[in-house]
């Protein structure tokens, strides 16, 4: 666990867009080189960022990234206090994000979603738009979904997802899900297609390791 300054978190809200070399990051943050470059050597050698090198136009340069993230959490539970920085998988990732839908109520049931997607080959990339998005949802609202799976899969997965019942805590929700191929979803965004101009500002994404979305 470690403390997590004002300059950190800039640099770290940074890192989360790609790889960056102390002096580029420097500039763009408006700050001096030799003090990004001593934020960054810490981060790394606390172990949360990876050191790598990157071609350049005369010689190789040093960049560092977030590799993989890392999460940092506090656990205040019953008999319990735990402070820890540790690692991420695609497992753990979609549960975080999924945590970070606004309202609570909608957890358990992505939860559920995720458990039974989790192991699907055929799904590339799973968000939430509209309302359970937006936090805006009440009671009654569907889950909107979007799905973006390989070309093979798709009649299987709309078939499952295009409209399921989610249950959880001895209640239930209706999942509603936009499926798209991975080649007719890339095409549609070329394409400038309304539909996705429309979700984009909502988007929510819970799983998307290739970058799709």
């Amino acid at each position: 666990m470690f403390e997590v300054s004002r300059a950190k978190k800039q640099i770290l809200k940074k890192m989360v867009e790609r790889p960056w070399a102390p002096t580029d990051l420097a500039k763009d943050l408006g700050k001096s080189p030799e003090t990004v470059y001593n934020h960054l050597n810490d981060l790394a050698e606390m172990g949360v960022l990876e050191k790598s090198k990157a071609k350049a136009k005369t010689r190789p340069k040093t960049v560092y990234s977030i590799g993989d993230g890392f999460v940092q959490y506090l656990a205040v539970l019953p008999g319990q206090f735990i402070l820890r920085t540790t690692g991420v998988n695609e497992n753990k990732k979609a549960l975080l994000r999924i945590w970070a839908v606004p309202q609570e109520g909608f957890h358990p049931y992505l939860e559920e979603l995720w458990r039974h997607i989790r192991n699907d080959e055929g799904v590339r990339s799973i968000a939430v738009y509209g309302s359970v998005a937006r936090g805006t949802a009440d009671e009654d609202s569907d889950i909107d979904l979007l799905m973006v799976v390989e070309d093979e899969a798709e009649e299987r997965v709309r078939n499952d997802y295009e409209s399921r019942i989610l249950e959880a805590d001895e209640d239930s929700k209706l999942a509603m899900a936009k499926v798209f191929s991975r080649s007719d979803y890339i095409k549609s965004r070329e394409s400038g297609s309304d539909f996705l101009e429309r979700i984009r500002e909502d988007l929510h994404v819970l799983h998307d390791p290739e970058g799709i979305l």
